[in-house]
């Protein structure tokens, strides 16, 4: 998930850049391209709605309105002890974004007016920032996971470090060895995660973590290497588009092979090995996304975004009448 919000944080920037003025277009242009699939992944797993048992209420019914409500406005995030009703665990994350959507227009413009030494400087600070959860985690032990793993201020550090990272490139920033730079990031992780046996949350490896999937962001950025041209092949650029629907859809996936994994077995004994298993359920979701990338996703974003455009362009056209 740290790759997810310092990518996004680094492409916005990148998109964005020089053009936060219009927040009103921002918004509805983020809302037309996440709203949708998100309503639709929310709506397929409503049989879930109180858990992954179907017709099982762990929760009241005042607690199930306030849920869909915080579902509705896409704050359950802030809500931790909500992470494992309804499709919570698979969207919390796009709760966490919607915030960080919230914030870049503000913050950006003042980060990009930043010296060199001031974005240095305040890139270390949400460095430390983003350790601050897994070293709540120690001291407290009593904290839920939910809380330090998904809490959107606690994911902010990460997504405005990859702003930092799209700025360090404008300004000119560039490794000499950007390959080089990868294969060492690379062999760091396999050093580092191969001997640790203690039980530690996700976010309790933030301090390495972070620092090296930003520099790893940033170097792919500047690599012409294999896997440069893999990642920018027909092929991945089209995963790229339907990354969001595979991620949105993954738990509803999953709450089906949970109810339904006996009859599915049965109807395909071959699936009884988890590995046939995980990979038939990979391709099933592929399959899912593309269709929920091609028949959803595109066609609302561009009609939403199509709507916006004409309400710009007619209130741009009233105002050069008035003058």
């Amino acid at each position: 998930m740290t790759i997810f919000f310092v990518l996004s944080g680094l492409l916005l920037a990148y998109q964005y850049s020089d053009r936060y003025e219009d927040r009103k277009h921002y918004f509805l242009r983020r809302l037309a391209r996440i709203y949708p699939i998100y309503v639709v992944a929310a709506i397929s797993t409503l049989p879930w709605i109180w858990g992954a048992k179907i017709g099982v209420q762990t929760i009241s019914w005042v607690d199930t309105t306030f849920l869909v409500l915080a579902n509705v406005f896409v704050v359950q995030a802030w809500v931790p002890s909500f992470f494992k009703f309804w499709n919570d665990s698979g969207s919390w994350s796009i709760s966490v974004e919607v915030f960080c959507y919230v914030v870049l227009p503000f913050i950006a413009p003042w980060m990009s007016r930043l010296s060199s030494k001031g974005l240095w400087l305040f890139a270390v600070f949400l460095y430390l920032c983003s350790v601050i959860p897994g070293n709540l985690i120690r001291l407290f032990p009593e904290l839920s996971f939910p809380f330090i793993y998904a809490l959107p201020v606690f994911r902010l550090p990460e997504f405005l470090l990859g702003v930092c990272g799209f700025l360090a490139i404008q300004r000119g920033f560039k490794f000499a060895r950007p390959n080089f730079v990868l294969v060492f990031i690379l062999a760091v992780f396999v050093i580092y995660i191969g001997p640790v046996n203690q039980i530690t949350p996700y976010v309790g490896h933030n301090w390495i973590v972070v620092p090296m999937v930003v520099l790893t962001v940033m170097a792919l950025m500047q690599s012409s290497g294999m896997v440069s041209r893999a990642f920018s092949s027909r092929l991945f650029v089209w995963l790229g588009k339907i990354s969001y629907c595979f991620y949105s859809f993954q738990v509803f996936l999953l709450f089906m092979l949970v109810t339904f994994h006996s009859d599915l077995v049965g109807l395909m004994p071959a699936l009884r090995s988890n590995w046939v298993l995980c990979v038939f359920a990979m391709l099933v979701l592929v399959v899912i996304s593309a269709c929920g990338y091609h028949f959803i996703e595109e066609p609302c974003r561009r009609k939403i975004q199509s709507w916006a455009d004409g309400r710009v362009s007619r209130h741009v056209c009233r105002e050069v009448l008035k003058t």
